[in-house]
């Protein structure tokens, strides 16, 4: 941070991310080096080969080349390691010595190719004895093998590191005649670019454009104007999970963004019992949506085998949409739920934007009649999961709720098909008695939550049973309105209950202030992370880093330009000359700090839509690690489990923790739900919230 440039471009690769590449690559060179010497000085056996004299010539030039790019690359390390994340003043120098290895880089290129050439083309040495055969198949290993760590190398380069925007480009965006809004502008364009070429096998989509500008705009407005490479965000992480723990050692509160909506009127307190059966129960058709794949994560050993009987190649029959053509996912649905196969009222798998796979179950067990919508599996669902706006939902008589528009839009679909095609209604032709329950995890959590509300005011009885739902899905208004039939599970520290535009946004000042007060080196920090990731954090987190004096706050840089702005505003509002659709020049604002612009521009109503504030639905259910405030690392797992009811002032914020991706994935809720059950006197602890 900043990215690195070089020739005119900037790359994603920053000046301090050379240092372990660097000593590797000069320990790989060295060893090579220690080779050719060894035989060289040790083996006189080809000197007497036609052409012994060349091949010396050879290996001289080539001792030559690699002490040179040995000594070039451990100076490439030591200067890469200079200064800190945001301090990159003491590796100024670092693009001249980049230059300066790449051209060393093309001599080795051109004396190994030329040597290449020689050794496989015009060095004949079939049926003569002098030579000794493993010289000569050691000398072409070597060429071969540096031909083919030269081409992965520079398919590596490309791919990770390719060139992004250029600078000159950049700097001309940036100039006094663009506003900070051009700047965002710009940054739009560059997200809806990566957008579309990430889903670029996504196919032809009505919703896909629409979904491409709406993401484009909120990656922008997160991410548009930071200077940040890869290894930076992932720097940050590592620096904001031991602050995080040292402020949990203080005693102190993580959270950062202060939500208006009053929690205690949203504390539930029913006793746990009442709902710890269904919870557990009804997972499992969270889970079978995700069809085949999930049945073969959980069976690895004999899943294909109890899937192949059941499996009815090259045939449309059983009312199935959009399945492959063996049924592997309608296999794998039936044999996960146990059920049989005419209760399966209706099972889709059609996946587009704001389109997602769901069905509708008979479960005779229960005597309910189930929904259950899947969660995300594929780009287009990422896609839906971004467009996270806030958008009035359609409930009848209700004009105060707002929703995730990503999730609206597919609890839409997921309503308008119901009603479509009376699946509820022919449900209860066969069925009459039995109540309606809808459930879903990750993406399908959400929507289930959504198409719930949509459903209440004609199926009053609904029950929805959902796990691991985002945090930022509706307006206070749509809380109130689930708190009674909505049960929303959240296992340990699973980040997407903690996901939100306004949590992410505070996960990023606090990161960039972060590695403002940290002097320690980027790669010190990255080990470190790889320490911690699976050994555990040290019980006593050492103090925070003193603030480099080079540096400045972005906090306070924002608040300062704030209050300015604010005085400034009140001057022309005093003089009758405010222009309500002002912006203000990026050049009044330093260069590193171009984010801080997004505060003090008059908002777009796409921006104003953003900053609603929105919550999880329902009641919050939520399973911990019984010892979750002792430091574990990722192969340590949790002794046990309690549950408790929480609020979502438990989850106003990210906590950075190994754990944050795997206690989202099904396996491991599943896996939490079956010990609950088996240990349910245990889980029988009601504890007060807090993190």
């Amino acid at each position: 941070m900043p990215a690195l440039v070089l020739f005119n471009r900037k790359w994603r690769i920053g000046s301090d991310d050379f240092v372990l590449p660097a000593a590797w690559s000069a320990s790989i060179r060295c060893l090579v080096l220690i080779v050719a010497v060894t035989v060289y000085i040790t083996e006189h056996s080809f000197h007497e080969c036609p052409g012994g004299r060349i091949l010396a010539i050879f290996m001289i030039g080539l001792a030559v080349l690699l002490s040179i790019t040995i000594l070039l690359e451990f100076f490439i390390a030591i200067l890469s390691a200079q200064g800190s994340i945001l301090n990159p003043g003491p590796r100024k120098f670092l693009p001249f010595v980049l230059y300066v290895r790449l051209a060393i880089l093309l001599i080795e290129a051109v004396w190994s190719g030329v040597a290449a050439f020689w050794v496989f083309q015009e060095w004949s040495l079939d049926g003569d004895k002098r030579c000794d055969i493993t010289i000569i198949r050691l000398v072409k290993t070597s060429l071969s093998l540096f031909w083919g760590l030269f081409f992965i190398a520079l398919v590596v380069v490309w791919l990770l590191f390719g060139p992004s925007i250029k600078h000159e480009e950049e700097l001309r965006e940036r100039s006094g005649s663009h506003t900070a809004r051009h700047l965002r502008g710009v940054a739009k364009a560059n997200w809806k670019k990566r957008c579309q070429w990430l889903c670029c096998c996504a196919g032809k989509d009505d919703n896909l454009e629409a979904a491409y500008t709406e993401a484009a705009e909120i990656l922008s407005q997160l991410f548009g104007t930071l200077d940040v490479v890869p290894s930076d965000v992932a720097a940050g992480f590592v620096l904001m999970q031991l602050e995080q723990q040292r402020r949990i050692c203080r005693g102190e509160s993580l959270a950062h963004h202060r939500f208006s909506l009053p929690s205690e009127l949203l504390q539930r307190t029913s006793p746990l019992v009442d709902v710890i059966d269904p919870v557990v129960y009804y997972f499992k058709y969270s889970a079978a949506i995700y069809g085949w794949p999930f049945f073969m994560e959980t069976n690895l050993c004999c899943g294909s085998c109890q899937l192949f009987p059941i499996c009815r190649c090259f045939t449309c029959t059983g009312g199935t949409e959009n399945d492959n053509c063996c049924q592997c996912n309608t296999a794998a649905v039936v044999k996960s739920l146990g059920v049989d196969e005419d209760d399966v009222i209706f099972l889709s798998f059609h996946n587009k934007i704001f389109e997602i796979p769901f069905m509708v179950v008979i479960d005779r067990e229960r005597k309910t009649i189930v929904v259950a919508i899947r969660g995300s599996l594929s780009l287009k669902d990422a896609l839906t999961d971004v467009t996270a706006e806030a958008e009035r939902l359609d409930i009848t008589g209700r004009t105060d709720i707002y929703a995730h528009r990503g999730m609206a839009n597919t609890a839409k679909f997921v309503h308008n098909k119901i009603k479509e095609l009376q699946l509820l209604e022919e449900a209860k032709r066969i069925e009459p008695d039995f109540e309606v329950v809808i459930t879903g995890h990750s993406l399908g959590a959400g929507t289930a939550i959504l198409t719930s509300m949509m459903l209440k005011e004609e199926w009053p009885e609904i029950k929805c049973y959902v796990y691991s739902s985002p945090f930022g899905l509706l307006n206070d208004e749509g809380v109130h309105f689930t708190k009674d039939f909505v049960i929303s599970v959240v296992v340990g520290l699973d980040i997407i209950p903690r996901l939100s535009i306004l949590t992410l946004n505070d996960l990023k000042d606090q990161i960039v202030e972060v590695m403002q007060h940290s002097p320690t080196p980027k790669y010190r920090i990255l080990l470190g992370g790889c320490w911690y990731s699976i050994c555990g954090l040290p019980k006593l987190v050492p103090n925070a880093n003193v603030k480099s004096p080079l540096l400045g706050s972005p906090i306070k840089l924002i608040q300062e330009q704030q209050q300015q702005q604010h005085r400034r505003d009140a001057s022309n509002v005093e003089d009758g000359s405010l222009d309500a659709h002002r912006t203000n020049n990026p050049e009044e604002i330093d260069g590193s700090d171009l984010s801080a612009a997004r505060s003090i521009i008059t908002p777009s109503p796409s921006e104003m839509r953003m900053n609603i504030e929105l919550y999880p639905g329902g009641s919050i259910l939520w399973i911990r690690d019984a010892d979750e405030d002792r430091p574990k690392g990722w192969c340590e797992g949790p002794s046990g489990y309690r549950a408790q009811w929480a609020t979502y002032k438990d989850f106003d914020h990210i906590v950075i923790s190994p754990y944050i991706v795997r206690d989202h994935l099904p396996r491991t809720v599943q896996k939490v739900l079956s010990w609950m059950r088996e240990h349910i006197e245990e889980v029988m602890q009601v504890t007060p919230t807090g993190v």
